[in-house]
């Protein structure tokens, strides 16, 4: 069974892959174009997806740490940990 890009993307979307659909188009033109193959390019829709949520988990945790001053997050020297 063979989908249309809007069905791809609705289904993706309701996977909850949001990273996978804004470089989808670019992925399928490569593949298109013989830049990659088809592994390359799904290994590489995969990887947006995980960079997506990476990003998306780093801004969520941002305000957490905008009340701390910058002290709580020094390395002792010789020690390699932080100071609380």
């Amino acid at each position: 069974m063979s989908m249309s890009m809007l069905e791809l993307q609705r289904s993706l979307r309701a996977l909850r892959l949001s990273g996978m659909i804004a470089t989808l188009e670019a992925r399928a033109l490569q593949v298109q174009s013989h830049q990659m193959n088809f592994l390359e390019a799904f290994s590489w829709l995969v990887q947006d997806e995980l960079d997506r949520r990476r990003s998306r988990l780093l801004v969520s945790r941002r305000p957490l740490f905008d009340g701390c001053s910058s002290a709580v997050f020094d390395v002792v020297p010789g020690t390699g940990s932080g100071v609380l």
